[in-house]
């Protein structure tokens, strides 16, 4: 990038990191992934001995691993890279519930309540045990507009519908391309790194409604898929829902019959600060959580807990 002692003192304040980290954090399965793409295309700063020596002080601030390096990488440069040549699908979105309702904190209030009644913490003999009724037969459901309730609860069965349809055990669901934030570099996980087993693996993609996102040349060996938080639908009065398991897991083709195709493409993110390590723009940072008891309502985990009704 530069020779010049003057300007890469200058460059050193936003160009600190090195090639390993940069894949340890982004969506390169390996060097080979990293140098046959983003490799090619990132600018670097070269960490020449005269830039060394130049800049001594401001080399001794970066940490070892950059400090070894032969070349320094900017966040921001990434963040852009990534948003012109990485595909970003869904498979299943996590809808709140109060999206169908005229009052969300009234809906759930009265959910609130329901729950209270329907779960105690009950040991079996078994040790867990099954909700009796899950979250779409609900009596709160049962107050939503009718084509709301029609599509509630129907996870299940068009899973099973696709493993019909693909004759396979785990059949891809049909996904949806959308709009990630290009001014973020987000921390992104490989599939080994979300779960131990790859059955978990695959339910926690599903039922969470990860991001899958896959560098555009999939066919090229080292063009693995990596994962992030999903969709955050609706605006912040809907949001709440998340936290509390107010919430249905919905396949693509579902989700969008009922909410419209553009209203998933362009929706907000579920991402935290600690789910990225450079922002160019805050307000794309949504701090919410999916509930613990999310999996339990929707009758899609076994769990201790269940209803008392």
């Amino acid at each position: 990038m530069t020779e010049d002692p003057v300007e890469a003192a200058e460059w050193l304040r936003t160009y600190r990191h090195p090639m390993t980290e940069l894949i340890s954090i982004g969506p390169w399965a390996s060097y080979s992934a990293f140098n046959q793409g983003a490799g090619v295309d990132l600018p670097r700063l070269l960490l020449s001995d005269r830039v060394r020596s130049a800049c001594a002080v401001e080399v001794a601030g970066l940490d070892y691993a950059a400090q070894q390096a032969k070349y320094l990488f900017a966040f921001e440069d990434a963040a852009e890279w990534i948003e012109a040549n990485v595909e970003t699908r869904v498979m299943s979105v996590v809808v709140p519930l109060s999206i169908f309702a005229t009052d969300p904190d009234a809906l759930r209030a009265e959910f609130e309540e329901e729950k209270r009644l329907r779960f105690t913490n009950v040991k079996t003999k078994e040790g867990a045990a099954k909700p009796r009724r899950i979250l779409a037969r609900w009596n709160v459901v049962k107050n939503l507009a009718k084509e709301a309730r029609e599509s509630i609860g129907n996870w299940s069965s068009d899973y099973a519908a696709e493993k019909v349809r693909q004759q396979v055990a785990w059949p891809v669901p049909p996904s949806m391309e959308v709009d990630f934030p290009g001014c973020v570099f987000a921390r992104y996980s490989t599939s080994a790194e979300i779960e131990p087993t790859r059955q978990r693996t695959h339910n926690t993609i599903l039922f969470t409604g990860m991001a899958v996102h896959r560098e555009i040349g999939r066919n090229r060996p080292y063009c693995r898929r990596h994962f992030t938080p999903g969709l955050l639908l609706g605006g912040p009065r809907n949001w709440p829902d998340y936290e509390i398991g107010l919430v249905d897991v919905m396949s693509i083709p579902r989700a969008a019959a009922l909410l419209g195709e553009s209203f998933i493409r362009h929706a907000a993110w579920r991402l935290s600060p600690e789910d990225v390590v450079w922002c160019g723009d805050a307000s794309v940072l949504h701090d919410v959580k999916l509930s613990a008891d999310m999996r339990i309502l929707l009758g899609l985990s076994r769990e201790r807990r269940r209803p008392a009704l």
